[in-house]
């Protein structure tokens, strides 16, 4: 009757980690699935410069030279370029922020397509380097057209604490290629 139990407990110890080598190795080689055939950086473009046209936004006035008073707008036109021939995802990136605007609220952007579609409504301009304009929308293959509207908005209150301030920001971006569940 000794031994009966020993071996109950020795077989019960030796199912159990049977168990547990099992499970390990199921996981093991489930959470490690890669695509290699591409290599580290498959399915990534990076956007350079040459992507991204005027992407540097600098409160230097309007076009006409006239100084940024309540009710101003400005236009950043940029292109994408997506080189492949179906379409990509991309995500854009505030980066090199300075905004000494102390009312916040009243320094909007807007992004929109060739086609006027807002891709991003009305949404306070940045104060922080990294902060997401938007994090995926899909690009059509070829060189795609978009426009960044900044707009000092009229609140139709003293925004004397405004006068003097500056804004200025560059967009980063990078196109992958859109995944069936999620983004674009």
């Amino acid at each position: 009757m000794k031994y009966k139990s020993l071996y109950i407990v020795f077989a019960s110890s030796l199912l159990i980690l049977f168990v547990l080598v099992y499970q390990g190795t199921f996981a093991y080689f489930t959470s490690n699935v890669a695509d290699d055939r591409r290599g580290e950086d498959a399915g990534k473009t990076a956007l350079s410069t040459a992507d991204l046209e005027d992407l540097t936004l600098v409160n230097s006035g309007n076009s006409d030279g006239s100084l940024w008073i309540p009710g101003t707008t400005k236009d950043f036109t940029f292109k994408i370029n997506n080189p492949s021939s179906v379409a990509l995802c991309v995500k854009l990136v505030w980066k090199d922020v300075s905004n000494t605007w102390v009312n916040k609220n009243d320094l909007v952007f807007t992004l929109t397509d060739s086609k006027g579609t807002d891709i991003v409504s009305s949404t306070p301009f940045p104060s922080n380097d990294d902060e997401v304009l938007v994090a995926s929308f899909q690009v059509p293959n070829g060189e795609n057209n978009y426009t960044i509207k900044v707009t000092y908005t009229n609140t139709n209150e003293n925004q004397y604490e405004d006068m003097g301030q500056s804004f200025r920001a560059t967009v980063e971006g990078q196109l992958t290629e859109c995944s069936s569940w999620g983004g674009g």
